[in-house]
């Protein structure tokens, strides 16, 4: 077989090889479902979304390493007359395989941060010391007579009237 033929075939395998792995995840995912996630208010639908494309990209890497390894196997057949091309084409399948795993891990990092935008801040159970609440409990009286075991109600307040 010339060398031609066979890199024919191995470019024909290599795209087989992509054509069964990313169709099932273009399928399992739409266009405007995507879209739509993208474009959501919930933060829970943008921390899904990173760790998807976080998964993605450990896809990515998986096949990029596969990848270089088949390049250098073919570098050590040197006497094999295609193994030079073998060695080239995996070597590129593998530089645009960790691109995507970049631009992945990229898009995870953007849906973190949007989710962290979009998430409700968090409130501490204890009152903050500047807060007007906090002021209420230092008061000299109140805590006067908690200290004697009263069981006196707290003076209510009205934060509007400050």
């Amino acid at each position: 077989m010339d060398r031609s033929r066979i890199a024919a075939r191995v470019a024909c395998l290599a795209c087989g090889i992509g054509f069964v792995l990313l169709v099932p995840v273009a399928l399992a995912q739409t266009p405007t479902d995507l879209s739509k996630r993208s474009a959501s208010t919930n933060a829970a639908d943008h921390r899904a979304l990173a760790a998807q494309y976080r998964a993605h990209a450990a896809e990515h890497e998986a096949d990029a390493a596969t990848h270089e390894a088949l390049v250098t196997d073919a570098r050590a057949r040197s006497t094999d007359d295609d193994a030079w091309d073998l060695a080239r084409d995996a070597a590129h399948y593998a530089e645009h395989s960790r691109e995507a795993a970049e631009a992945l891990r990229d898009l995870a990092q953007l849906h973190e941060a949007i989710a962290d935008r979009l998430a409700p801040p968090t409130s501490s159970a204890a009152p903050d010391a500047k807060s007007c609440c906090a002021k209420h409990m230092d008061d000299k009286p109140h805590m006067a007579e908690k200290a004697q075991g009263a069981a006196a109600p707290t003076p209510p307040h009205d934060h509007a009237a400050k």
